[in-house]
């Protein structure tokens, strides 16, 4: 893992102070200070070519091979390029662009077209059209990132996250990953970032925190031996019959006898994030360790170990990494399991209309939370942390007009630097009657029944199920307790987070767990060295 060290060039300063960026509360920014290099192509609206060739595949060789000529066959490349679909034209046109020498040959390309094709034909006009857009973007992201480098010479930072926010997810954390930009120097940048641009959209204060997280160094801790003192936990509980051969086939392969010697003899406590890991939730030793080095990164980027954290429970007897001490939940009550839990389809359907509407009124975007179904993954699989913490800082809003004097409640954690707010106009305007049956929904219990709206619930558990107001689990006041310094710091080490990180099912907020290939291999290895 980079360190990214180093001191800054001396004769190099910051930029003087910039009045920050504002953004009132609730208020969506659409416009960006240059146009974006993404591609935000919408295919759904352009119109298909009668007779286009078929084969795409060969086509799209032979094509390639006109061009790649020497000299390159440009009229035959035009030619043959007018005979394919509009989406692979534009694909075909920007794999050109990412040449070296992408702009050179498109213009060369474009100039075969007109004189190949008269015309009266309306082919020309149909190549170059799609071609013109192409070098424009082509041209203004280089630009861009010719801009960057000028910026990043200069130590700029502001014009530094201006430009970054205007590139693609990819480009943004290449950047930041790069060695060429030091660990404080990247502080230095999220430092700008939270005080111009926190209201922004785009990922960029996300990317920020997520590269840091990864580039903070954790310490090197000492690999636990056979002098561990491990703490034995509770009395192993019989996995089911049709799981029992798995485990056992598991624990032999983690250096145990079978699965009661592996949790009994295998597993351990401990404490990470100033909380304890009890022996009746063990964890494995080097899960152990890679929670200990997360605490240490989040401490770093937190300045100090106030980490909101208030329980972690590791073992448990059900299928997945939690069988075998590879998974923690952490704060379950405040980070339910808000979609996508198994067998729930039908109620999931039901919420991502709730999570939209509250998204939609006060964040003028769609949800990313929705639910994974057959043929569509779900948006959280792409979210970052800053979307849910939006979403979640909505919620509170959303249902905060529900709230009657003298009501309990339970005061939401600080996420971030910057948490959004929204103006009390707009919460007037919200239907009561839809934030109450949206708020029963959300509480649903097994059996079904109908909410205050007459409406027939879901027979499934809502992720709010035995909350409500005063309590810990509460829509009112959000999703996520999980501080974005902590959650960057565990996914740092290498963790997968159970709300955005598994693409057929995420939804799991209160979940970390270890399924790194790489780090299979260190708990074999651990295993063959150090049997239970």
């Amino acid at each position: 893992m980079p360190t990214g060290a180093g001191p800054e060039p001396a004769e190099k300063k910051p930029p003087p102070a910039v009045p920050a960026v504002v953004r009132p509360a609730g208020q969506q920014l659409d416009a960006r200070p240059t146009a974006s290099t993404r591609s935000d192509r919408d295919f759904s609206a352009t119109p298909m070519r009668a007779g286009r060739t078929t084969g795409f595949s060969e086509d799209k060789r032979l094509f390639l091979l006109d061009l790649n000529a020497n000299p390159p066959r440009w009229e035959e490349a035009a030619q043959r390029l007018n005979g394919f679909r509009d989406e692979d034209i534009v694909v075909l046109l920007e794999m050109i662009g990412a040449r070296k020498n992408g702009v050179e040959q498109l213009a060369q390309l474009s100039a075969a077209a007109e004189s190949a094709q008269p015309p009266k034909q309306g082919n020309a006009e149909r190549i170059t059209a799609f071609i013109r857009p192409v070098l424009k973007n082509l041209g203004h992201a280089r630009q861009v990132y010719a801009d960057y480098r000028v910026a990043k010479e200069q130590l700029d930072y502001l014009r530094m996250a201006l430009l970054l926010n205007d590139m693609t997810s990819a480009d943004i954390l290449s950047r930041l990953r790069s060695a060429d930009l030091t660990l404080p120097q990247l502080h230095e940048l999220e430092k700008t970032v939270n005080t111009n641009l926190a209201a922004w959209p785009g990922p960029l204060h996300a990317h920020v925190v997520q590269v840091l997280g990864e580039r903070t160094p954790a310490p090197e801790l000492p690999t636990p031996g056979v002098d561990l003192a491990r703490i034995p936990g509770k009395p192993v509980v019989a996995p089911p019959a049709d799981q029992l051969a798995e485990r056992d086939a598991k624990a032999r392969e983690f250096g145990a006898a079978d699965y009661a010697d592996y949790v009994t003899n295998m597993l351990t406590g401990g404490e990470a994030f100033g909380v304890r890991i009890t022996p009746a939730n063990p964890v494995h030793p080097l899960f152990l360790r890679r929670l200990e080095a997360a605490t240490a990164v989040a401490a770093e980027l937190l300045g100090g170990t106030n980490f909101g954290v208030k329980a972690i429970s590791g073992y448990d007897n059900r299928p997945g990494y939690h069988a075998y001490g590879l998974a923690v939940d952490i704060d379950v009550s405040p980070n339910p399991y808000i979609i996508n839990e198994s067998g729930e389809k039908d109620l999931d359907l039901a919420l991502e209309k709730v999570y939209d509407r509250i998204s939609t009124a006060l964040l003028h975007r769609p949800t990313v939370i929705t639910a994974a179904l057959a043929g569509r993954e779900t948006g959280l699989a792409t979210a970052t942390y800053d979307q849910l913490a939006d979403e979640n800082d909505a919620m509170i809003a959303y249902f905060s007009v529900l709230t009657k004097p003298g009501d309990k409640a339970v005061v939401p954690p600080v996420l971030r630097a910057h948490a959004l707010t929204f103006p009390q106009a707009m919460l007037n305007g919200l239907d009561q009657a839809q934030v109450r049956a949206d708020y029963e929904l959300m509480l649903t219990k097994k059996g079904g029944f109908k909410n205050r709206a007459g409406q027939v619930m879901p027979k499934a558990d809502g992720p709010f199920v035995n909350g409500g107001p005063g309590k810990p689990r509460d829509p009112a006041r959000g999703f996520l307790s999980h501080h974005e310094y902590v959650v960057a710091a565990l996914r740092g080490v290498g963790l997968a987070w159970g709300a955005t990180d598994f693409s057929a099912g995420s939804g799991d907020v209160m979940h970390f767990d270890d399924r790194s290939d790489a780090h299979h291999k260190e708990y074999v290895a651990f295993g063959a060295q150090h049997p239970a």
